[in-house]
């Protein structure tokens, strides 16, 4: 197996028991490498959602009437 890290190449036996440990952080690595752009996708939906239901929330919510003081 070819791992490539920061542009270099490393080739890996998986078959060799002495590269297990290896094999499984590699297992751990490659994990991440797959959650991480799924969890910003929906840090980046529920963001959007929250936005809009703020402003929704906004313009929902009474409007303060401004007082205005006659000098005398």
């Amino acid at each position: 197996m070819n791992i490539n890290i920061d542009g270099k190449s490393y080739e890996v036996d998986e078959n060799d028991e002495k590269n297990a440990e290896l094999i499984g952080v590699l297992g751990v690595v490659r994990t991440g490498d797959n959650a991480l752009p799924l969890l910003q996708h929906i840090q980046q939906c529920v963001q959007a959602v929250h936005s809009g239901k703020l402003k929704e929330l906004k313009n929902l919510l009474p409007k303060e009437k401004t007082k205005t003081k006659l000098k005398t």
